[in-house]
């Protein structure tokens, strides 16, 4: 896929608690799944690009919570559907976990460039 315009980076890392990681599914709108080797391990981590997106929405539907915190171009919390047990917990490290914690989180994206790159995935 070729970017367009604006590009953002976001690195999601994995808590080192022992029950941190999952085994997901973890999606973002507009992009699709991450990999299972961001999350499927405590200190799993991995770098995303997003292209075009003003917003990073990130969503589950295991009831395996991931426990993580994302850097680089990450902006605020905007929104966030919480479970019905667990209840949210901000700042990072967050979770996300159906029906524990919070079902989806909404983020605020910075950009980093409004060139056209190749790279974006």
């Amino acid at each position: 896929m070729v970017c367009s315009g604006n590009i953002s980076i976001v690195t999601f890392t994995t808590d080192t608690g022992t029950y941190a990681g999952t085994n997901g599914p973890i999606s973002i709108d507009g992009y699709g799944n991450l990999p299972n080797s961001c999350h499927n391990v405590p200190g799993a981590t991995c770098e995303v690009e997003l292209c075009d997106m003003n917003t990073l929405t990130l969503r589950t539907s295991s009831t395996d919570g991931w426990v993580f915190t994302i850097t680089g171009d990450i902006g605020d919390l905007l929104d966030y559907e919480e479970g019905q047990v667990g209840g949210h917990v901000d700042p990072f490290p967050t979770y996300l976990g159906f029906g524990w914690y919070d079902n989806w989180q909404t983020y605020d994206l910075l950009v980093v460039s409004d060139i056209v790159s190749p790279f974006c995935n």
